[in-house]
């Protein structure tokens, strides 16, 4: 299985450590505490024909980097999914998340729904069911202060870790002495890093979180998928049935017996094929309905950035490639073009109608018609057509022809 190289995504949370394999549309994976990107990199060698796979790490776990007071709660883990899929410019993703990453991807689907192209969820929090009761001796010792002590012996002693782990995992005497490591060493690497973690459950006492955004998860539509092992002590199988209840767009549950809550590490070719069949169902037409929502984003995007002289919003979605024909006659490459956007803006009130995206498997066609007004406050209008290819898994603008009335 292959272990991956981390990158680094700046936003204002911190810089988010992620790995990255694969092409087509965007997944992203969230793990739960004590854990990190590593555990999906089974599933991900298996699914990364099909997607182009990021393994993020959340806020106080693996490599990711952030100051020493900086919220690390289950609302400031979802909205740093947000940035992080800004930073990258990932539209709409396919998220998959396992333990208390799961919970945070319920906040994350609950606030941002138009993020999320397809949502598969495995044992992990949801409602008024955390922290689990199995979990108390764990939150219990981090209160007695006892974190730091426990954490150096789980880094060095590798048959402690496999006790420890043991509630997690069917089979820990499996599990590699280089696994833990890459779990549990950047967590207690030093007093900063321990700390961080500490904040991690000092934030996470009661559920009111996930409680809170019940009434949006209930008018949550993007297809779901619940993968569920049946041995789970934190989390019973009864919650993934209270997951179908409350989002609309549940699909399927499915039932791995005898399976543990990491079984996302133990079991990856498991939930691999369940998620190869959830994100294949209804093909083309799924996949058309995904690249139509992402175009209609990013046309938006162009047309505010365009009234706003938005040129870091054009520096992002523009390809390297990119030309307009402007309405005076004159074609100007995308250094050009962002040279003439960060002139100061004379019209005001710009809108488009009449969008028409025309999808040609990587390449589509938008035409539209555009209104405005004149500094003057005279009306005037216009249209444009903008090219849009798929490059590596995302839409960039590739040529742009614009008149006015």
């Amino acid at each position: 299985m292959t272990s991956l190289v981390k990158k680094f995504a700046k936003t204002s949370f911190g810089d988010i450590a992620y790995s990255e394999q694969g092409q087509g549309p965007a997944a992203l994976f969230v793990h739960g505490v004590f854990l990190n990107g590593h555990l999906w990199r089974g599933v991900i060698d298996r699914v990364a024909d099909l997607r182009r796979c990021f393994a993020i790490d959340l806020m106080a776990h693996g490599a990711t980097r952030i100051a020493p007071d900086q919220d690390v709660g289950f609302t400031a883990q979802a909205e740093m999914l947000e940035a992080f899929c800004a930073a990258l410019d990932l539209d709409q993703v396919d998220l998959v998340a396992n333990d208390s990453g799961g919970g945070i991807a319920q906040i994350f689907a609950a606030r941002h729904p138009r993020r999320i192209r397809s949502l598969t969820l495995t044992n992990c929090d949801a409602h008024d069911n955390w922290p689990p009761a199995a979990f108390a001796p764990t939150i219990k010792a981090v209160k007695e202060g006892r974190l730091a002590e426990i954490g150096r012996r789980l880094v060095s002693d590798v048959s402690f870790a496999r006790a420890v782990f043991a509630a997690g995992y069917e089979h820990p005497e499996r599990i590699a002495p280089e696994t833990f490591q890459a779990y549990l060493a950047p967590l207690f690497a030093d007093a900063a890093a321990t700390r961080n973690l500490e904040r991690w459950f000092a934030s996470a006492h009661d559920n009111r979180e996930t409680v809170a955004v019940e009434s949006k998860l209930r008018r949550l539509s993007a297809p779901t998928l619940i993968v569920w092992g049946t041995a789970d002590i934190f989390f019973p199988v009864k919650w993934a049935y209270w997951l179908r209840g409350a989002i609309p767009g549940v699909r399927k549950v499915v039932e791995l017996e005898g399976a543990k809550l990491f079984f996302p590490d133990e079991r990856p070719e498991e939930l691999a094929a369940a998620l190869r069949e959830h994100w294949q169902a209804g093909g083309a037409d799924n996949d058309a309905a995904a690249d139509r929502a992402s175009l209609e984003r990013l046309n938006r995007d162009y047309i505010r950035a365009v009234q706003e002289g938005d040129v870091a919003r054009f520096d992002e979605i523009l390809a390297a490639d990119f030309f307009c024909s402007n309405p005076d006659g004159s074609l100007v490459d995308r250094a050009g073009f962002l040279k003439q956007t960060a002139l100061p803006v004379t019209i005001s009130g710009l809108a488009a109608q009449d969008v028409n995206i025309r999808l040609m498997g990587d390449f589509a066609i938008i035409h539209a018609r555009t209104s405005y007004r004149l500094a003057d406050g005279r009306g005037a209008g216009g249209r444009y057509t903008d090219v849009w290819a798929r490059r590596q898994g995302r839409w960039l603008a590739v040529s742009a022809h614009v008149t006015r009335g």
